[in-house]
């Protein structure tokens, strides 16, 4: 799976004609890990909605996903089918939540046996770990996720201009 880095996109968007459905493992109010929570710049104590998902790629496993949403955004997003849609589609869509930007940071680490199990791969096998912190369009931070993706399965693809030197 080839998925461009030019714009923000959730997989489905990226992958457009291609079979996404998403698992859904996990979807629960907790109190987000202190980095988590400062990511999104939540008070101390506060709760957050964590979603994890197997994400399935024309019926293959393709990605471990891990969100943390904002407890109001994720209340409302726990209403929304998390099964069939992406995140994304969803905010803009049936939340009028509009996108503004993200920031990316793209790395490697070996699966662990649970993830190995999930994504169908020997535990240790290489996995393309994207953390991604996506803000609305009024800069508040929405979701802060981490993808673990199957290496053998999936490619980025970014295009870079050079700014003038002059």
């Amino acid at each position: 799976a080839l998925h461009g880095l030019d714009r923000l996109a959730g997989l489905a968007e990226a992958l457009a004609g291609r079979a996404v459905r998403n698992r859904v493992l996990a979807l629960e109010e907790r109190t987000p890990p202190d980095a988590v929570r400062g990511r999104l710049a939540l008070p101390p104590g506060m709760a957050a909605t964590f979603l994890r998902r197997l994400r399935l790629l024309d019926g293959a496993p393709l990605s471990l996903d891990e969100s943390w949403f904002p407890l109001a955004l994720g209340r409302r997003l726990a209403t929304q089918d998390l099964a069939g849609r992406d995140v994304f589609a969803l905010l803009e869509g049936e939340l009028a939540t509009p996108l503004g930007r993200a920031a990316l940071e793209i790395g490697a680490e070996p699966a662990a046996p649970e993830a190995a199990a999930l994504l169908g791969i020997a535990p240790g096998a290489p996995l393309l770990v994207v953390a991604r912190l996506t803000h609305g369009a009024d800069g508040a931070p929405l979701d802060d996720e981490v993808l673990r993706l199957r290496a053998d399965a999936v490619r980025y693809r970014l295009a870079l201009h050079r700014a003038s030197s002059r």
